[in-house]
């Protein structure tokens, strides 16, 4: 079989020329499409035979699936056509399948707090100490908690900061729990000079979002095992989140991916590292490189804070010399950088750095997951699903949150459900234009 087996076998279906008496609805006819569209109209299929089937797969989806084993080095790769919300949504299934606890790093993606509230587990919140999740919290956690089920942090974080993962994985495991990372934003990491990514590291389970710095259209992304007694219901728990009508343009995306990144995914990230390296030299050199200690060597992060500058005004600066960023707030800007960048598109990024100018802005320092922990007056699940209204974000102090509320991106909640809303917490959301919140009543 060849080494991207479900984009071989969609290209050849697409050249049969079948009179296609199944779904999707364009028939394989581009011209039931847009002009921009018409392109990939016969490549758009669904699981007829010979094209197999995501959640039972025997044939070209599973050979996938084996490839990207290798490339992640785990037991067992699942490809996810869902984004990373469903492989999040199925590792924390496999670890939970009966409710019960779980230790989460408060600066968790709101799918995470979703899923707790569909399958009613009772979050045990760990606070960032210097914007990372400890070993040290982790053991101190564990030992006050012994029903906890698992540990699920996130890492890298928006700004490209790591966890321990060695040290924490070492913890969990003496204690015979498991450990879950969401790396949506770090599915090169195993590509990079030094490997880093938490399957290597020692994690048990780790949800991949490999569109965001990897050769795959959106929505494309990888659950990773390490741990053999969650492989056998992994595929049955990923069907019941899943769509029954996945994209083979993802799913062939993540294959070609796979295939890339076997054979040219380490020279790639290995000069994009000196490349990265090369523009944090200027961007120290200017000031506004942050002062973080353990970090992804290729996402590049400014702090334009220092000059006096607001991430919101460096954006603006960067996009008038042609750069969109992929997330910027009070003090910071992130860039995702990856090997498809052409070298012309580094200079130019080197010299909108240089060219970053302070503009006189008040910058308040603002950060959700500075505040101190929140007072849990019901589990998630309960709020979401109590009887509730919308009410002035300036009327909700003490009032108990029923819905997330989330400025995306980065996609952390700034409210859990459930947790009794605080003076800090609604200056927060209205700095960020957020006027309403949904309360229980």
């Amino acid at each position: 079989m060849s080494d991207t087996p479900i984009f071989d076998a969609v290209m050849d279906y697409s050249k049969k020329n079948y009179i296609r008496c199944h779904t999707p609805g364009h028939s394989g006819n581009g011209e039931a499409l847009s002009d921009a569209l018409s392109a990939v109209a016969s490549f758009d299929v669904t699981e007829v035979d010979g094209l197999d089937s995501l959640y039972h797969a025997d044939d070209i989806i599973l050979k996938c699936e084996q490839n990207a084993a290798k490339l992640f080095e785990a037991k067992r790769t699942l490809i996810s056509a869902g984004g990373c919300t469903l492989a999040i949504q199925t590792m924390i299934a496999l670890v939970c399948q009966r409710g019960g606890k779980i230790a989460v790093s408060r600066n968790a993606h709101r799918s995470v707090v979703s899923t707790l509230a569909l399958l009613d587990i009772e979050p045990i919140w760990l606070y960032p100490q210097d914007n990372v999740v400890t070993a040290q919290t982790v053991e101190d956690t564990l030992n006050s908690i012994s029903d906890v089920l698992a540990v699920y942090l996130t890492s890298p974080d928006y700004y490209g900061r790591l966890c321990d993962i060695k040290s924490i994985s070492e913890v969990c495991h003496s204690h015979s729990v498991p450990l879950l990372v969401d790396n949506a934003h770090g599915s090169h990491l195993g590509l990079l000079k030094t490997n880093l990514h938490p399957i290597h590291l020692g994690a048990d389970l780790t949800a991949c979002s490999a569109h965001k710095t990897l050769p795959v259209l959106t929505g494309g992304a990888f659950l990773n095992i390490n741990n053999e007694q969650y492989i056998e219901d992994a595929k049955r728990f990923m069907s019941i989140f899943g769509s029954t009508s996945p994209s083979y343009l993802i799913m062939s995306s993540l294959d070609t991916a796979v295939d890339w990144a076997l054979k040219n995914g380490k020279k790639s990230f290995i000069e994009l590292e000196k490349k990265v390296s090369e523009l944090k030299t200027t961007a120290k050199k200017c000031g506004i490189l942050p002062d973080f200690e353990n970090v992804d060597p290729v996402r590049l992060t400014l702090q334009p804070a220092k000059i006096g500058l607001s991430g919101i005004g460096a954006a603006k600066q960067l996009k008038s010399a042609g750069i969109i960023t992929e997330y910027f707030d009070d003090e910071y800007v992130v860039l995702i950088l990856t090997p498809f960048l052409n070298p012309s598109d580094f200079k130019i990024i080197d010299s909108a750095i240089k060219n970053l100018k302070s503009d006189g802005t008040s910058i308040t320092k603002n950060n959700i997951l500075k505040f101190s922990a929140a007072k849990a007056v019901m589990s998630p699940r309960q709020a979401i699903f109590s009887k509730s209204e919308i009410i002035p974000i300036y009327m909700s102090e003490g009032r108990i949150a029923a819905d997330i509320v989330c400025p995306c991106p980065p996609g952390i909640p700034a409210v859990i459900p459930g947790e009794e809303i605080s003076s800090a917490v609604i200056n927060y959301l209205a700095s960020r234009n957020i006027s309403e919140i949904r309360v229980v009543k």
